[in-house]
């Protein structure tokens, strides 16, 4: 007897239509790509735009990626907008965060990247300084590849022009005397005598204030923090406060803070700050300001009177939980290479700290930034920030805690002590709050 086949049911239609509806919705997305995210500081706009243009060509050259979109952050937000993301659950696919990395890595916002590191065709330890590295490391795992901005944050930048009318030969000052010498002689009054006209140096604006700890620690070859013990000692400024105040004296804080000469590169394009501690972004910065002057770049005298220089170098991290951490990584990647440092370098300037890409890079857009890779090599000394987990607490009170004190008003011994008290407590809370 032959059987008769039933036909089927409408709910076993519905179903299988259901089924190609999601896998055809499935295939969609996939021939879109992914929309990336990646987090950065808030730059100025020709950076941004640079670093968007760098994210653009790697999107084009891998199918999978729709988009990479470049969103500045505050710096004194990237932390905590991280945190909050990844309570969340909608983390960026990367960030650019300063060094160190200890309190998002001690916080547990942050993925190790060791593995991905030895993996790497693209990304080899032995292209960057190891102080490099160390900064952007915790406990022995590493959190952030440098790139983007990662450079010497330690040089003088002097102004050729004032210091020809000054009468002082074309170099910068070799001692922390002359320094102090220089200071006195480049700076003037204006014709009304009640304001300064031009000024040698005010050593707190760019890198000299908001890093203190880390500028001044190398300048005067003191250790302040001792990750063995996780022990400050603030105390060690002690006889940088003392110098500080005999500039600032010449003719007085206010007077020097008050000329309208500040900011990072804007100091400078007034032509009328002779000199400024900065970084090796600035002669390409700089050309933004061709009225500005001709400008010199050396090394910052020291108490020892030997080579140092420093770096607080930016690192792409992935946080935790990112969703597509191996596209990621290879986003982290491009950023290493010459072919982006190249996007970014004719833009604002900036180096990533590769060097072997550095070597291969086409610097004739600002050739004075020779030199000044040339003191990776050169240097005596090198410094990067500490693995310290509150460093950003620091960064953010210690050149406002010591104003009281240059402008006389105060003791710097008791601004100090109070400072060394309160940072400890809060080093030692935050150890305690992560179980270490």
């Amino acid at each position: 007897m032959r059987l008769q086949q039933r036909p089927p049911s409408t709910r076993w239609i519905v179903w299988v239509a259901l089924v190609w509806l999601v896998v055809g919705s499935f295939g969609a997305v996939e021939a879109a790509g992914v929309d990336m995210m990646l987090w950065v500081n808030s730059w100025p706009q020709a950076g941004i735009d640079a670093i968007q243009r760098a994210a653009d060509l790697f999107a084009e050259r891998h199918p999978e990626v729709n988009s990479v979109t470049v969103q500045p952050v505050s710096q004194s937000e990237l932390l905590e907008r991280l945190a909050v993301a990844v309570a969340g659950g909608s983390p960026p696919d990367a960030i650019a965060l300063a060094a160190p990395l200890a309190q998002p890595a001690l916080g547990g916002l942050l993925m190790p990247l060791n593995r991905f590191i030895e993996q790497s065709a693209v990304v080899d330890r032995a292209d960057y300084p190891p102080f490099m590295l160390e900064s952007l490391s915790f406990e022995g795992q590493e959190y952030g590849v440098p790139a983007i901005e990662a450079a010497l944050g330690l040089l003088l930048v002097y102004n050729k022009d004032l210091f020809a009318e000054a009468g002082l030969p074309d170099r910068g000052p070799e001692s922390l005397d002359e320094l102090y010498e220089m200071h006195v002689k480049l700076t003037r009054w204006d014709p009304t005598g009640e304001r300064l006209a031009q000024v040698g140096i005010n050593p707190l604006d760019s890198m000299g204030g908001y890093y203190f700890p880390l500028i001044w620690g190398t300048v005067f070859d003191v250790e302040w923090y001792d990750p063995s013990t996780r022990q400050l000692d603030l105390m060690v400024f002690e006889p940088t406060l003392e110098y500080l105040k005999r500039i600032y004296d010449a003719p007085g804080y206010d007077l020097i803070t008050g000329a309208g000469i500040g900011g990072w590169t804007g100091g400078l394009a007034t032509g009328r700050l002779a000199m400024q501690i900065n970084g090796s972004w600035i002669p390409g910065e700089l050309t933004a300001f061709p009225d500005a002057g001709e400008f010199g770049y050396t090394w910052v005298p020291t108490l020892p009177r030997d080579k140092a220089t420093s770096s607080s170098p930016w690192g792409l991290a992935i946080p935790i939980n990112a969703a597509r951490p191996n596209l990621s990584f290879e986003l982290i990647e491009f950023f290493t290479t010459v072919e982006a440092l190249q996007i970014v370098f004719d833009a604002v300037g900036w180096l990533n700290g590769n060097l072997s890409a550095i070597k291969e890079l086409d610097v004739s857009a600002a050739p004075e930034i020779v030199p000044i890779i040339g003191m990776f090599n050169e240097a005596d000394r090198f410094t990067a920030p500490p693995p310290m987990p509150i460093l950003t607490d620091i960064y953010n009170v210690m050149s406002g805690r010591i104003t009281p004190y240059l402008r006389g008003e105060a003791d710097g011994r008791s601004i100090l002590l109070t400072l060394q008290e309160e940072m400890q407590a809060k080093l030692d809370e935050a150890f305690r709050a992560a179980g270490r």
